[in-house]
């Protein structure tokens, strides 16, 4: 792996200046100066500025031979987002244009990075988040970000041109004093040693908890569910004796999303159908989203001060759902009565 070039652009008298430069040691710009380092599995830049000066984008850029039978990782930005590995002709695909037409009402745009980020669904050209890995016959290749207190550390990969970009999401920053744009963990090998490693330069423990299994109600029932239903579903895999660990009610059982208390369906029944899971010889899960409610629930109505508010005073829209009464709102995590009711 040899770094071909850094790009740094920025924002002068509102034009975009770009400035490309070899990676060495020490660059030195009328604006600001580089330092670029690598030690052991290490790779800094720091930028410092000379005067005050906003970011627009900041990249590495490095050349990489792919293996026809290459797997490459992809972290997802959130969890509406696949993570997953793709082979190097494959593609990812965004949201269909199809779908934009219902953006409005479905709030769409809250979801996921679909509506900032490329997709330009064609082989090879993927993405990832944090961190990304390229596997060949059980040898990993592991790069990852120290440094995402700044701003994600986002990798373009595309594997056709034999190409990866590594972005920091700085758009907009103001610099004035030092900056670490980049601080990447970069190792080959097994995955136990390298994800140990991996761990250990970002101060992590490395996990000790064993995989879990379980089943949800969600995926079939989403919220259409009932004492009958969950205790049917209970008996069924009891019966088969299917190895999972946690057996979970999800949502449909709460009078509102933000007031997680029992709907008629539910009420005075929890109790015995948590001791019928048990009995079964599973875990009970329960599922609930604590920091947002719905327009139907008690917090919109009689809080409305708990709720995030841009500077205008309107409120922070999380997403729309048509089994949550419409949109739903973000908890302002910073009032104290907030964090005391959650």
């Amino acid at each position: 792996m040899i770094f071909e070039k850094i790009n740094i652009s920025y924002f002068e008298s509102e034009q975009i200046k770009t400035v490309q430069f070899n990676p060495t040691a020490f660059y030195k710009h009328q604006l600001f100066s580089c330092l670029f380092s690598k030690k052991e599995n290490r790779l800094r830049l720091i930028i410092t500025p000379e005067k005050p000066f906003v970011l627009k984008d900041v990249s590495l850029t490095f050349s990489k031979v792919f293996h026809p039978k290459e797997k490459i990782f992809s972290n997802g930005y959130q969890t509406w987002t696949e993570s997953k590995e793709f082979g190097i002709e494959d593609k990812m695909p965004g949201l269909r244009s199809s779908t934009f037409a219902l953006n409005k009402k479905f709030k769409l745009p809250f979801y996921g990075d679909y509506f900032f980020k490329n997709y330009p669904n064609k082989k090879g050209q993927l993405h990832s988040y944090t961190y990304t890995y390229f596997k060949t016959e059980g040898n990993y290749e592991l790069w990852g970000s120290l440094a995402e207190n700044s701003g994600f550390t986002i990798f373009n990969i595309d594997t056709q041109n034999e190409e990866v970009v590594i972005h920091k999401d700085c758009e907009n920053l103001s610099l004035e004093n030092e900056f670490l744009a980049f601080d990447l963990f970069h190792q080959t090998g097994e995955a136990n040693d390298i994800w140990e490693n991996y761990f250990s330069a970002s101060n992590l423990s490395a996990p000790t908890a064993q995989p879990m299994s379980g089943w949800t109600s969600w995926y079939h029932y989403y919220t259409k569910i009932n004492e009958k239903i969950i205790l049917e579903n209970l008996a069924a895999f009891h019966k088969r004796k299917t190895p999972i660990d946690i057996f979970q009610i999800d949502d449909g059982y709460q009078t509102s999303v933000g007031d997680w208390h029992p709907n008629k369906k539910f009420e005075g029944k929890m109790k015995s159908i948590t001791t019928a899971i048990h009995d079964a010889g599973y875990k009970a899960g329960l599922w609930y989203a604590p920091f947002v409610c719905e327009e139907n629930s008690s917090i919109y109505k009689k809080h409305p001060e708990w709720i995030l508010k841009y500077d205008d005073g309107k409120m922070v829209i999380a997403g729309y759902s048509l089994d949550w009464s419409g949109n739903f709102y973000v908890l302002d995590f910073e009032n104290f009565k907030v964090r005391n009711h959650i």
